[in-house]
């Protein structure tokens, strides 16, 4: 094991980035397409810093940043700078993460006490809105184009399948049902 995620793709100015352990902790980097090397975004800090997405403007990264199974869900500008937590409460906040088209909201999935949820937050009032609960493990919430609703990915039936949440009736509907792993 090199200590490497895999890479996600995304438009200009970068090609990839992705998650890697080269001094003792997990550091964001994004290669530039440039140069076509690495550049280490969260080089400076202490915590490991995982489960990285884009902004579809690929101005903001979402991404996890704590120590052990203690992670905060984290924004920063795609340069490096604005490193902020979007809550810090004791949560085992996971990846992946999904921005809304237009950029004003991104969504992520907490564990505590053995529940998951999946969560948005709003970049214009700072609030985080609870989305989608249970007892079941979901993850990979991903807003439709209009914002209007939630697609993820739940084991609720022992394994993964497909479900699509209408985010005004928070109503889930699940899209597939067999024996595989839908993620």
């Amino acid at each position: 094991d090199n200590g490497e995620y895999g890479p996600i793709s995304f438009n200009f100015p970068y090609n990839i980035g992705f998650s890697s352990i080269v001094d003792g902790n997990y550091d964001i980097f994004v290669v530039e397409k440039r140069t076509s090397k690495p550049v280490n975004l969260t080089e400076n800090s202490n915590a490991d810093d995982i489960g990285i997405c884009f902004s579809y403007d690929n101005k903001k990264i979402a991404c996890a940043s704590g120590e052990k199974d203690l992670l905060s869900a984290c924004i920063l500008n795609t340069g490096g700078s604005d490193f902020q937590k979007i809550k810090e409460n004791g949560e085992n906040s996971e990846w992946p993460y999904s921005f809304s088209a237009d950029g004003k909201l991104v969504s992520f999935v907490t564990l505590k006490n053995d529940k998951t949820g999946i969560y948005s937050f709003n970049f214009e009032n700072k609030k985080i809105t609870k989305l989608f609960s249970s007892k079941e493990s979901e993850n990979c919430p991903t807003f439709s184009p209009d914002e209007s609703k939630l697609l993820f990915n739940s084991n609720k039936d022992g394994d993964f399948e497909i479900f699509l949440l209408d985010l005004k009736s928070a109503k889930a509907l699940q899209l597939t049902d067999n024996d595989a792993d839908d993620i």
